[in-house]
């Protein structure tokens, strides 16, 4: 993958949501993506990965404090955890449970940094959601969003 690159230390939550229908293809995709992050930024010391599988609901699957240091373990962790979901996303939920995430968390001085993959718009309406400093992307013409969410240290 190139050069290490300088990696500050980092909590880096993932909140997924993939629905039924092309479900399998997305999980596929979703699965490739978080393991080119594991690849590019490894585990261990500096960078710490958390996941989470919402829809109406938000479950912790890989807790901050699990402390996977080696990737192969977490590549496998991520493999077997993330599924589908029976709903529609809600960002607001999202962000409910990366608060649970990010609070379970032992290292204050750690950046707090959560990317949300959604296949399916959220059933949030876009405005009712403080996501306080965002972006949101459109990955393509299907509808699949993923929003980089930073959370500040208090």
């Amino acid at each position: 993958m190139g050069t290490d690159p300088q990696v500050p230390e980092l909590d880096l939550g993932l909140a997924v949501s993939v629905t039924p229908g092309e479900a399998q293809q997305h999980l596929k995709l979703v699965r490739e993506t978080i393991q080119e992050l594991i690849d590019r930024y490894g585990v261990g010391r500096s960078v710490h990965y958390g996941l989470i599988v919402f829809d109406t609901s938000a479950v912790i699957k890989i807790p901050f404090t699990s402390q996977v240091t080696d990737s192969t373990v977490l590549k496998k962790a991520v493999d077997d955890k993330l599924t589908s979901t029976s709903r529609s996303p809600d960002l607001e939920v999202a962000l409910e449970g990366a608060e649970k995430l990010f609070n379970g968390s032992k290292r204050s001085q750690a950046k707090k940094i959560l990317i949300v993959i959604t296949d399916k718009k959220s059933v949030s309406e876009p405005g009712s959601v403080e996501v306080g400093d965002s972006k949101e992307y459109i990955l393509d013409n299907s509808g699949r969003r993923a929003w980089l969410i930073v959370h500040q240290n208090s």
